[in-house]
């Protein structure tokens, strides 16, 4: 049964979602362009999170969400120990976030494109210096409106995602997360 699923996998499921990222890049970065990101920048993501996980046959079960408050803006911080928490995330969690990256994610074809017209927030992680030492505070989002006017516009409604990239130890297992995120 392993072997079937890895030929699903590679031969029916790697393309598909190929052509799926690429059209809902597309999407997003032509529908944000056009004014309007506040749909954009989040319908397609969840549509791309739940096709991920649903053609891969993963179970899912989302609980406590009936603890979020509408109209409360969240700092959700996965352990990202594995690659489907942005899956998850996107296509199950049921708000709308922006999310943070390390900008060399920027590069990535179509999908950096498209995150920096949906007005994620890319995180030089090069040098200390540039992270950002106090995401949650107002002073930290007053300096966006030049790299992601759409959140400086109405960054208390929407909440932030941001995992750990690169906190990994060499036996598989997650550091902690980096201070400037919080």
């Amino acid at each position: 049964m392993t072997f079937l699923y890895r030929l699903y996998q590679l031969f029916i499921f790697f393309p598909l979602f190929i052509v799926v990222t690429i059209l809902v890049a597309l999407t997003t970065a032509l529908g944000c362009m056009v004014g309007l990101s506040r749909w954009f920048a989040f319908g397609p993501s969840r549509f791309w999170g739940w096709f991920t996980i649903r053609f891969l046959f993963l179970p899912v079960k989302v609980e406590g969400r009936e603890h979020l408050q509408r109209g409360q803006s969240y700092i959700f911080a996965a352990n990202h120990q594995g690659a489907f928490d942005i899956f998850l995330l996107s296509g199950f969690l049921g708000r709308e976030f922006k999310w943070m990256m390390k900008a060399s994610l920027r590069k990535v074809p179509f999908v950096g494109f498209a995150c920096e017209k949906a007005g994620f927030i890319f995180v030089d992680k090069s040098s200390q210096g540039r992270c950002p030492t106090a995401v949650g505070r107002r002073h930290f989002f007053d300096r966006l409106p030049r790299r992601c006017p759409h959140f400086h516009r109405t960054y208390g409604h929407f909440s932030q995602r941001c995992v750990p990239v690169g906190r990994r130890t060499p036996i598989a297992s997650c550091a902690n997360h980096h201070r400037w995120k919080f």
